[in-house]
């Protein structure tokens, strides 16, 4: 039996530098990365029973947001599935 993290991804397609703020519901886990122009992979530990989001902001204004409606990690899940959400936001 292999361990695995549970942490949840996200890929950001910047145009410019940017900051980007990963957070799960409650905002315990939340952290800000500074980004530059171009595509970076970004992650953070997910908390049992919450959900995740992601926010971009460039000189103050959000740019970008996603904070998905219906995901909810699963401490014990009774399926395992490597891909149980994908979202976007543009």
């Amino acid at each position: 039996m292999q361990k695995t993290d549970d942490i949840f991804w996200v890929v950001v397609f910047s145009t410019a530098p940017a900051t980007v703020t990963l957070f799960t519901k409650s905002g315990s886990n939340e952290k800000s990365i500074s980004v530059q122009a171009g595509v970076t992979k970004l992650s953070r530990p997910l908390t049992v029973g919450e959900g995740m989001g992601a926010r971009m902001k460039r000189a103050g204004k959000v740019t970008a947001e996603c904070i998905p409606a219906g995901f909810q990690f699963q401490g014990k899940p009774s399926v395992y599935n490597f891909n149980a959400f994908v979202a976007m936001s543009k």
